[in-house]
């Protein structure tokens, strides 16, 4: 295969059409899904999508540091903890010193973390719903198959052999 050809999005060898890269086709829809989330968020809660993440996180666990946000959400740690300034500023995450380590800061949500967290919750699960619903149960499970192959692939980081 020649430099100026490539096996596009629907399998068939062909001259370089943007819209026909996998990677462009995830990252339209992921700005379309960013763009979807952040106004559902902004109208319903005056949240960015990154403080709803982290908001999420820490409900989930219970408590957490910031790096195991990190960790769990793959977000930026400087991101993270800038957000994370603005949540505690604003009264929606708790931040204590951890007994053990001086360095890292135990997160929980306090009682306005929870309020708008289970106020929240609903909007995001019918948009979930929404989403899914564009999709028959077969398509769902292809799709979540080849998420997982399409992000073990995207650990390979070396293309030149």
């Amino acid at each position: 295969m020649s430099d100026d050809t490539h096996i596009g999005i629907s399998g068939r060898l062909g001259a370089e059409n943007l819209q026909e890269f996998l990677t462009f086709r995830i990252a339209r829809v992921h700005a379309h899904l960013n763009a979807q989330a952040s106004h559902l968020l902004n109208k319903h809660a005056g949240l960015s999508l990154v403080q709803w993440r982290i908001i999420v996180t820490v409900a989930n666990l219970g408590s957490t540091t910031s790096n195991n946000i990190c960790r769990v959400t793959g977000m930026d740690k400087g991101l993270v903890s800038r957000k994370l300034k603005d949540l505690v500023r604003d009264q929606i995450v708790h931040s204590e010193t951890s007994e053990t380590d001086s360095r890292q800061h135990i997160l929980t949500l306090t009682a306005r973390g929870r309020t708008a967290h289970d106020r929240v919750l609903p909007i995001m699960r019918r948009r979930q719903k929404h989403l899914l619903d564009q999709l028959n149960s077969d398509e769902v499970d292809v799709l979540a198959a080849a998420l997982v192959k399409i992000d073990g692939g995207a650990a390979r980081l070396d293309f030149d052999d």
